[in-house]
């Protein structure tokens, strides 16, 4: 899993890749049946920002924008008798979505350490029916320019038509 985000002026963009692999047996010996799933998702988001809020170091900030979503999905049947035996289903999609949030963030005391988080949603029916997401972070600003977040909670949704 990778995240990448850039700041700049009046300007946000994310970039965020996930691949997740299991390989599971359907039917023991002597039958012998494997699946192997592969799940890769990409999202880059860009949007304008615009500061609603700053006390000091912390601050909060609206969104709006456009998000681009890639998903490639495959299964793979292998050993085993039968019509799955060596067979391989694939998928792939990508669509657009207009984007909507909140983002925000703050010092933890006179550290170096902060929180961070935000909501998002959108859809609205043009690419994805509705998609949200929520997360929160803790991070390390090792300068004035960049800054280690680990994320602590993250929920995303999404409903397609």
């Amino acid at each position: 899993m990778g995240y990448f985000s850039v700041q700049m002026v009046d300007h946000f963009s994310m970039q965020f890749n996930t691949d997740v692999q299991s390989k599971e047996e359907l039917v023991p010996p002597p039958i012998g049946l494997n699946m192997k799933s592969t799940t890769s998702t990409t999202l880059f988001t860009l949007a304008y920002q615009y500061e609603i809020y700053k006390q000091e170091q912390a601050v909060v900030d609206l969104l709006a924008g456009a998000r681009y979503w890639a998903i490639d999905s495959e299964l793979r049947f292998s050993d085993g008798p039968g019509v799955l035996a060596g067979r391989k289903i694939s998928n792939d999609e990508s669509w657009g979505d207009p984007v909507l949030g909140l983002k925000a963030r703050a010092p933890l005391g006179n550290s170096r350490f902060y929180v961070a988080g935000g909501a998002g949603l959108g859809g609205f029916g043009m690419g994805s029916e509705l998609f949200y997401e929520i997360s929160a972070n803790v991070g390390y600003q090792w300068n004035w320019a960049i800054g280690r977040s680990s994320s602590t909670m993250r929920m995303t949704g999404i409903s397609t038509t």
